[in-house]
């Protein structure tokens, strides 16, 4: 029997990957296959997935061969595509045209978790908070580390004062029961730019290091 709810979450996980690939660019070429061997999809999964998204033209396919595979090699994202995963990112508790909640607990689709904080285990177990694959814990260790080195950082009262603002738009989004991603990418894009403007400093390499590791 089709597990269908599998397959829509497939479809939603490649998408996202394929996103993030793109950085989110119309332009920019994505490797399918990286893409499998990230999410664990076999062949068969990655093909029903790619054709799912090329006729409901939130993909489009590059020219070339395949390769012998059952799926394109390269694929660009559409302007439609875009728009449909930075809705579903900005609105994670609910369906999409295409797919479903970005929330969504399930232990079948290798344990992920997008989108609520979920604890499980023995007690004491670290607890984690994503919106996508957005890092929440990890976008609030970098706000702290930032009001820490502040100072140390010899942004002049201009820049000082832009950071400053980025930093809280970004609390308020986490401090928001429903948190939007592309809001805390955008002041994060702006803050990085700014930090890296003060790059002379170990404070700067330190904050830099912490924004490396989050998928803007």
């Amino acid at each position: 029997m089709v597990d269908l709810n599998k397959r829509k979450a497939d479809r939603l996980r490649v998408m996202n990957e394929f996103f993030e690939a793109a950085s989110g660019l119309e332009q920019r070429v994505i490797d399918t296959e990286a893409v499998q061997t990230k999410l664990g999809l076999s062949d068969q999964e990655m093909a029903d997935a790619c054709k799912y998204l090329e006729g409901e033209e939130l993909i489009r396919l590059m020219p070339g061969l395949w390769g012998g595979r059952p799926f394109p090699h390269r694929v660009l994202l559409t302007h439609w595509g875009i728009r449909e995963v930075e809705e579903s990112r900005e609105h994670p508790e609910a369906p999409t045209e295409h797919f479903p909640p970005q929330v969504a607990v399930t232990q079948h689709f290798h344990g992920d978790v997008i989108g609520s904080p979920i604890q499980a285990g023995s007690p004491g177990a670290a607890q984690t908070t994503t919106v996508g694959d957005l890092n929440l814990e990890l976008v609030r260790e970098v706000m702290d580390q930032y009001e820490k080195d502040e100072v140390a950082l010899g942004l002049d009262a201009s820049k000082a004062e832009e950071a400053r603002a980025e930093v809280k738009t970004i609390r308020a989004q986490l401090d928001s029961p429903r948190p939007k991603p592309a809001v805390i990418r955008e002041s994060l894009t702006s803050l990085r730019a700014l930090v890296e403007g003060a790059a002379g400093s170990m404070a700067a390499v330190g904050l830099l290091n912490l924004l490396a590791r989050i998928h803007i």
